[in-house]
């Protein structure tokens, strides 16, 4: 059976919805999706191209609400089930933000926008329940409204990242191997055992990881030849640590969208995933690393500056679009006693068994050590 097919297939078993297909979509609605479509084909060449025995991908939006995405190994070949629910709900918050002068400050002129916007007080990373209480929104400066699509681009461009490591790195097959099932999503990963668990958890945080070393690498490429690129593209990677604010940002927006939850008294061996403001934070840690790694200790101060500025940008930009007072226990809680020990047990089970148990399945030569292709550094995951 052909991608399309198997897709199809997919989505029907698991009761998802229906796959999203132009002709019947709005004009606009078909091309936002073609062009969402074009980038994580775009990673998936990439990958292609360095990683030869990788088999084929095929990505496609499915009519669900919900703020998400999952890889699937099928018959031999891999799916990205994109829910169609991500670009509504990321187009819907980006702009609002930067529809509002009072945010994002630094991009365009604000001084066009206002401040007398409603407020998405009850926010859910959910299409459905989100189109009921919000207008949809444009920013009137034209820099503001380009650099939305840039940073919107740059929010589905890490989760393509993630889920094509999902797919590199052998955890699907893995897990296909581990269960004996010809079909698997990351959905199935939960054996309910807390060994399963602490590998789902860890497989996870191993996506993320490498999503970021990927969106660097591609900073990397794009600031070497910006001088190249169409307007405001050219803009976006003139300036390195600007970049990584960009980065940053998405992907503080993308944690930020789950409320802040926190790590301390929570019973991690039922949960399939880590906790969300847990990944944000070491996932610019992984950020971080990288730049001192590709570009030196020269450019960490202004790195290091712009995503601790993103991550202030985007809470109060929350703050300022659902009306709800900062919240950031979750935050804190990341560098605590218990983030720090949960830091620990991923480490030690990624580097310990579940590496060695993944190698065999992995489409790449060496696997990494945990969320690093290099030598790590002192205090590593």
């Amino acid at each position: 059976m052909n991608g399309t097919t198997l897709f199809d297939d997919y989505v029907q078993k698991k009761s998802l919805g229906l796959r999203a297909i132009d002709s019947q979509l709005p004009e606009m609605v078909a091309d936002e999706y073609g062009r969402y479509l074009d980038r994580v084909r775009l990673f998936v060449d990439s990958a292609k191209a360095t990683i030869l025995q990788l088999p084929s991908v095929y990505a496609d939006f499915v009519l669900h609400p919900a703020f998400n995405a999952q890889a699937v190994f099928v018959s031999d070949m891999y799916l990205i089930v994109i829910f169609d629910g991500m670009p509504v709900v990321t187009t819907a918050v980006v702009r609002r933000m930067l529809s509002d002068q009072r945010l994002f400050r630094h991009i365009g002129n604000a001084s066009l926008e206002t401040d007398t916007l409603p407020l998405y007080s009850q926010f859910t990373p959910n299409a459905s329940s989100l189109s009921q209480t919000i207008k949809s929104l444009l920013p009137m400066d034209d820099d503001r409204l380009s650099y939305c699509n840039h940073l919107q681009n740059t929010v589905f461009d890490f989760i393509a990242a993630h889920e094509l490591t999902h797919i590199a790195h052998g955890h699907l097959r893995y897990q296909s191997a581990e269960h004996g099932k010809p079909m698997i999503d990351e959905l199935d990963w939960m054996s309910g055992s807390p060994e399963g668990n602490l590998e789902s958890q860890t497989m996870e945080m191993d996506a993320d990881f490498n999503a970021a070393k990927l969106m660097m690498q591609s900073i990397d490429r794009l600031w070497k030849v910006h001088a190249t690129l169409q307007h405001p593209m050219n803009l976006y990677y003139d300036d390195r640590s600007k970049a990584v604010y960009d980065v940053a940002a998405a992907i503080c927006i993308i944690c930020r969208m789950f409320g802040d939850n926190s790590i301390s008294g929570v019973d991690l061996s039922k949960s399939r995933h880590p906790p969300m403001r847990w990944r944000q934070m070491w996932t610019l840690n992984t950020l971080g690393n990288y730049v001192e790694h590709l570009w030196g200790d020269l450019m960490v101060p202004s790195c290091v500056a712009a995503i601790t500025n993103a991550v202030s940008d985007v809470e109060e930009a929350f703050e300022v679009i659902t009306g709800c007072r900062q919240s950031v226990v979750g935050l804190h809680d990341v560098w605590g006693p218990a983030g720090q020990a949960y830091a620990k047990r991923l480490g030690d089970c990624w580097n310990s068994t579940l590496k060695a148990k993944l190698r065999p399945h992995a489409y790449i030569d060496e696997m990494p050590f945990h969320g690093f292709d290099f030598t790590p550094p002192k205090s590593p995951l």
